[in-house]
């Protein structure tokens, strides 16, 4: 699992059938400093609870493709969670 902000939203007028009813956001990685450590992707969001500025966690590759309890999707990252407190011990 991956930290990142979300920095955006994709409105998309044709999308794979097993989108629907999906967000795409555009995500920024994050370490746990909040330092950016990539440039921004794409993101899918089957919950649609993650907002503009929220601090999320994400899985890839084939874990994200089966997020969806419906059926697996043609995404290769997902939001699987939102943070509300972060505590890093040093």
């Amino acid at each position: 699992m991956e930290f990142a902000k979300i920095i955006g939203t994709i409105v998309a007028t044709r999308k794979h059938h097993s989108l629907a009813g999906t967000r795409l956001c555009v995500i920024q990685p994050i370490d746990v400093d909040m330092s950016e450590t990539d440039v921004p992707i794409v993101a899918v969001d089957t919950s649609l609870q993650a907002r503009y500025g929220d601090l999320v966690f994400t899985v890839s590759g084939g874990d994200a493709s089966v997020v969806s309890e419906i059926m697996p999707m043609p995404v290769d990252v997902a939001i699987v969670g939102i943070v509300h407190s972060l505590s890093v011990k040093e």
